[in-house]
């Protein structure tokens, strides 16, 4: 039974390909496909087979969908094409030449799902991915014989809202990790240019991920800290964190000694500190002080 007929003419030899390499996963699932491939007038045509008893809605609605996933590809091919550099100018005229040549590379990652770890941000990069594989899946759902660049041209309008928000949303995070980047340098400046005030700094998180920060000596720097800015009567809301790191860029420590660093709950701070210190920074889990922080005692 004929399931499917793609017209190839996209020039993506990956396309016959990759449905081939479906046919293990289907024969998994007791479903025998079988793929041939034709050319007729400089066209590829791939036409998918499976046996008539194998059929029902189910199995097609799935067939569509791997499909549908390997169409994407070249919906994305032809969104990253030439053109990609000039839109980004257009659209973000505030972007350098290096910026825009790192975008290019982290847009086709974020589109390809080819990012590292998972954050906020690759969860949104998959659901516009999937948005736009289920509207390819319904079409060759809706129509046996499909022509592929057909599609990508005059669907490319429907999917461009959700390829160019994922672009939006690149752009943003490489802004954010741009500006994060040259703060870090900034700190590490001040840090570099002055004598260090203090030996060693001990920042003690407890359970509850609240802060105990002291010298060497066992002075509590925070308190003091606290007490500085209500003398020169700040107003503004400012952080155990802000202060923390204030600390450490005006006394610039020869040592940042971080005991029950799992206890964190603002993971921001502890790779600010790391970035910004490096070398000098350490972690402790099993000293006095990280005994009498799981077991709650007075430090």
């Amino acid at each position: 039974m004929l399931l499917l007929e793609l017209i190839n003419n996209s020039n993506k030899n990956y396309v016959a390909e990759d449905i081939k390499d479906m046919a293990p996963y289907f024969n998994k699932k007791n479903v025998t496909l079988s793929v041939s491939e034709s050319f007729e007038d400089d066209k590829q045509l791939i036409r998918i087979h499976c046996e008539d008893e194998e059929y029902d809605q189910k199995m097609l609605k799935l067939l569509s969908l791997h499909v549908g996933n390997i169409l994407y590809k070249v919906v994305i091919d032809e969104f990253c094409g030439e053109n990609m550099g000039k839109s980004l100018t257009k659209n973000y005229p505030f972007l350098k030449y290096d910026d825009i040549k790192a975008l290019k590379e982290m847009i086709f990652k974020a589109l390809r799902d080819e990012e590292e770890g998972i954050d906020e941000a690759v969860i949104y990069f998959m659901n516009r991915k999937n948005s736009i594989v289920e509207k390819i899946a319904k079409c060759l759902e809706e129509n046996k014989e499909v022509n592929i660049q057909g599609l990508v041209t005059f669907r490319m309008k429907e999917f461009k809202e959700d390829l160019e928000s994922i672009v939006e949303k690149v752009v943003e995070k490489y802004m954010v990790e741009k500006e994060y980047n040259e703060f870090i340098k900034l700190l590490k400046y001040f840090v570099e240019v002055q004598e260090s005030k203090l030996k060693e700094v001990h920042i003690m998180i407890d359970e509850k991920g609240d802060y105990i920060v002291k010298d060497e000596y066992g002075n509590d720097i925070l308190n003091n800290l606290m007490d500085e800015l209500y003398e020169t009567k700040y107003t503004s809301k400012v952080t155990s964190e802000d202060l923390i790191i204030s600390g450490l860029i005006t006394t610039a420590p020869e040592k940042v000694i971080i005991h029950s660093v799992h206890n964190c709950i603002n993971k921001e701070l502890i790779e600010t500190i790391r970035n910004v210190f490096e070398d000098r920074v350490s972690y402790c889990e099993d000293c006095k002080q990280c005994e009498a922080l799981k077991s709650k005692t007075k430090i």
